[in-house]
């Protein structure tokens, strides 16, 4: 059978005070150890994701404590920013824990879970990316309906409102496939129903300040853009006419390369991780092996 290099530790002073050479790892006297350098490496690699899986997730709980969505309300936890960053944090910090404490402890068990939760998250990113890859225009009509929903929750949810607002600002864009889609938002619509009382706060026949085009801290900047006053001309000078799915797809592909080496730098250092748990078991492997057989 062929050992791993794994570390062997001095033998023992003597009775008599004087220390043995050390002995050839046939002999039994011989104590056996895992390499520290990667069980110190995977354990303060994991300590520092898992400090990051605290930090995420405790923003999320405080965020949903804030909208009181953790005292019975769950309704539209799917697209809460804060659900988002609780349910990353609490995987990240899940993983993390069982490197690291099985890097620690030299716990099989802990290892191969770990592993198999980083190459999980791996075939699941090769999926995703995939996906994007060949089903560009599912992904557009999925996407089309998530902001869709989005726009229903706009005045419901504060997090989800900034996360619209902001998206909209930095890509220059309005509305999901365009500004009109603004309309089927009870406060924003144009319908005689919600004239009466809508128009006092001045959202009638409105997009969202974030819409417009310049003065964007003026929040009233988009009102009343598809009343009659408005012409097609008048209402392009405005505001933003591109809907936020086109123009997320062209943000995408002016920033690919930047995508590819982050994900490229994210998966080179779970690929790391695996290597390193596989090399952890196999040195414990070998240890258990040798003890069994002297």
């Amino acid at each position: 059978m062929t050992l791993r290099a794994v570390q062997v530790a001095p033998a023992q002073n003597g009775l008599n005070g004087t220390s043995h050479v050390a002995k050839p790892l046939s002999h039994p006297s011989n104590e056996l150890r895992t390499s520290r350098c990667v069980k110190y490496t995977m354990f303060f690699k994991n300590m520092f994701f898992l400090l990051c899986g605290v930090f995420i997730g405790a923003i999320g709980i405080i965020a949903l404590q804030e909208k009181g969505k953790l005292h019975g309300k769950f309704d539209g936890l799917f697209l809460d920013p804060a659900a988002i960053m609780l349910t990353v944090g609490v995987v990240v910090f899940i993983v993390s824990f069982c490197g690291a404490l099985g890097a620690l402890r030299e716990n099989k068990c802990l290892l191969r879970f770990f592993y198999a939760c980083v190459i999980l998250i791996i075939l699941v990113q090769i999926a995703i990316g995939l996906g994007a890859y060949f089903a560009k225009n599912s992904i557009k009509r999925k996407i089309d309906n998530v902001f869709q929903e989005a726009i229903l929750k706009y005045q419901d949810d504060p997090d989800l409102q900034s996360l619209i607002d902001y998206m909209q600002i930095e890509l220059k864009c309005c509305g999901s496939i365009k500004p009109e889609d603004w309309s089927k938002n009870p406060y924003f619509n144009c319908s005689s129903i919600y004239k009466e009382s809508i128009s006092d706060i001045g959202s009638f026949c409105s997009v969202p300040h974030s819409c417009c085009r310049d003065d964007k801290l003026n929040r009233m900047c988009g009102f009343g853009v598809f009343t009659k006053t408005f012409g097609a001309d008048t209402r392009e000078e405005k505001i933003h006419m591109t809907g936020c799915v086109e123009a997320l797809e062209t943000w995408f592909k002016d920033h690919v390369m930047y995508a590819g080496i982050i994900c490229g730098f994210v998966l080179v250092l779970q690929v790391i991780s695996v290597r390193l748990a596989f090399i952890m078991i196999s040195d414990i492997n070998d240890i258990i092996k040798w003890r069994d057989r002297y």
